[in-house]
């Protein structure tokens, strides 16, 4: 009976919420810009929740981090970033804060009362300026169709009804106005992101119609640097043939300080065996991201691989012949781009490894170099 009592008022409690959870997602959906978002999520969530603060964490696999959008002194917005423990084993939660907490483990994660002595607990991303929380509810979602978790929502300080254990209203209302506050997000991402890339698209355009007919190897170098930049800001990249299947690598770049009657001369560089994350890109035929900190656990090679900084992210990607399986690599185009910073949601120009439409014109300058890549051996270089 006091099952089925708990479980009456748990479906009573929640229809009378549902004109406040209405105009909380009513409030939400016509927010335009995302750090809007956070803040409306964090306000509304606070309300219905009856809790001291709340917040819309977003996650980052890529960099193995999370962040949100919080008004910080003088009312002014800020992002902090929370890092993601390395497994779901107790030792490597200790301190890592109950949102990541809940990341790594996929599961709803309710700290009742003496939450600031809890192992798990993060004094930077749990607490309150002064240090203390009495309790934390954190709640994940995943993308739909799969198991990668996309956000958490957190719930501190919630005034807890006695007879309703576990919380699942507070569970069931994180929840909906988390999925609506991603939806949103991504209108507002999707939104900037057009912009950015009908510009890239009127600069590929451009690019195309300075470079056609292209005549020479020491041209074609030339509009795949210019293409990196005016698309990517690309702070330097290269290109390697490929020899044949497991033939050596070849370097060609232009030689600024050289002239040949036909113009600028190209330097070839050869590297016997395919090494490096350019040797492992023209063997797999899969692209690689790799932020400047993390190259010690690739194969990255310094005397075939760029040079990557620590705002940096080394992108490398093969050049196929074709799109069938069956097909060979014939050249391997590596560049060097500035990390993307996550204080804004908003394409900010740079190259980004999860983007389809990055990758998109990204194609299409990869696909003119590869038709011109017979210059090559027409010319002598």
């Amino acid at each position: 009976l006091a099952g089925l009592g708990c479980e009456y008022y748990s479906l009573w409690k929640s229809s009378r919420l549902i004109p406040q959870i209405l105009r909380a997602v009513e409030g939400i959906v016509f927010f335009k810009h995302h750090a809007n978002v956070f803040e409306g999520f964090a306000a509304e969530s606070a309300a219905l929740l009856s809790c001291s603060h709340s917040k819309l964490w977003l996650v980052d696999h890529f960099r193995q981090s999370m962040w949100t959008c919080e008004r910080g002194a003088g009312d002014v917005s800020q992002t902090k970033t929370l890092a993601l423990p390395g497994s779901n084993t107790p030792s490597d939660l200790v301190g890592a804060g109950f949102a990541a907490s809940a990341c790594v483990s996929r599961q709803v994660v309710n700290i009742r009362k003496g939450a600031s002595c809890d192992p798990r607990f993060s004094r930077d991303a749990d607490a309150f300026s002064d240090g203390s929380v009495a309790n934390s509810l954190c709640v994940p979602i995943c993308q739909r169709g799969k198991e990668q978790v996309r956000a958490v929502l957190q719930a501190m300080d919630c005034k807890h009804d006695p007879h309703l254990f576990p919380p699942q209203v507070h569970v069931r209302i994180l929840r909906l106005l988390g999925r609506v506050s991603m939806e949103v997000i991504d209108v507002c991402e999707a939104t900037t992101a057009k912009a950015a890339n009908d510009k890239r698209k009127d600069a590929l355009l451009q690019l195309f119609s300075e470079q056609v007919p292209c005549s020479s190897p020491a041209q074609l170098l030339q509009a795949l640097e210019q293409g990196l930049q005016a698309l990517f800001h690309a702070r330097m990249s290269s290109l390697h043939l490929v020899a044949g299947a497991g033939g050596p690598l070849v370097l060609v770049l232009v030689d600024h300080g050289s002239l040949s009657h036909h113009g600028l001369r190209v330097t070839r560089i050869q590297r016997e065996g395919l090494r490096g994350l350019v040797g492992h890109a023209a063997k797999r035929l899969n692209h690689a991201s790799w932020p400047a900190l993390q190259l010690r656990e690739t194969p990255h090679d310094p005397s075939i691989d760029l040079p990557a900084h620590d705002d940096t992210i080394l992108h490398t990607v093969p050049i196929c012949e074709g799109i069938s399986s069956s097909s060979s690599c014939v050249a391997v185009c590596q560049f060097v781009c500035t990390e993307r910073e996550r204080t804004a949601i908003a394409d900010d120009g740079t190259f980004h490894q999860e983007n389809h439409l990055h990758f998109g014109l990204l194609n299409m300058l990869l696909t003119f170099v590869r038709k011109h890549l017979p210059l090559f051996e027409t010319e002598r270089v």
